[in-house]
């Protein structure tokens, strides 16, 4: 079985070598460049699942390499993307946080403008009457009381 030791001590090797997470994947692929050899890997069930569970490799021939490849890709892309809709639901997540913030400023302000509207409507409307009334009020006073100025001048000047 000294294709089995081989196979093994290639695992090893890349093993040791390409794997180091975080920097690489967890795992990497050995290739198998004739269709006989992966065939004899493949058959050898113990074997496969040694590499893939001790080694973490998983063998690939010439016409399984690119949809593997294929398949990683679609994997890595759908990471990415669940990544950025993380990162798309945490920002939407602050906007409305702000926008709650931005509400309440808001209605704060409308009441501080009404309560201001209902102040100046008091002023323009009840105040100026009252004192049109006080002033009207003189007017009465004025006029209904010229002859007893009238005499009071007189009498001053005698």
């Amino acid at each position: 079985m000294p294709l089995t030791i081989k196979i093994r001590a290639f695992a090893k090797d890349i093993h040791d070598k390409y794997i180091v997470p975080p920097k690489t994947t967890d795992f990497a692929l050995m290739f198998l460049p004739t269709e006989g050899l992966y065939a004899e890997v493949v058959q050898n069930v113990a074997l496969f699942e040694e590499l893939r569970d001790k080694y973490k490799i998983t063998a690939v021939g010439a016409t399984t390499l690119s949809a593997f490849l294929a398949s990683l890709q679609m994997g890595f892309k759908t990471l990415a993307i669940e990544q950025r809709s993380q990162e798309v639901w945490d920002t939407l997540r602050a906007v409305k946080s702000e926008f709650i913030k931005f509400g309440d400023t808001l209605d704060k302000a409308q009441k501080q403008l009404q309560t201001a509207d209902k102040t100046l409507t008091e002023i323009v409307g009840r105040r100026t009457r009252a004192i049109n009334r006080t002033l009207r009020g003189v007017e009465e006073l004025t006029e209904t009381n010229t002859p007893l100025l009238a005499e009071l001048e007189d009498t001053v000047d005698e």
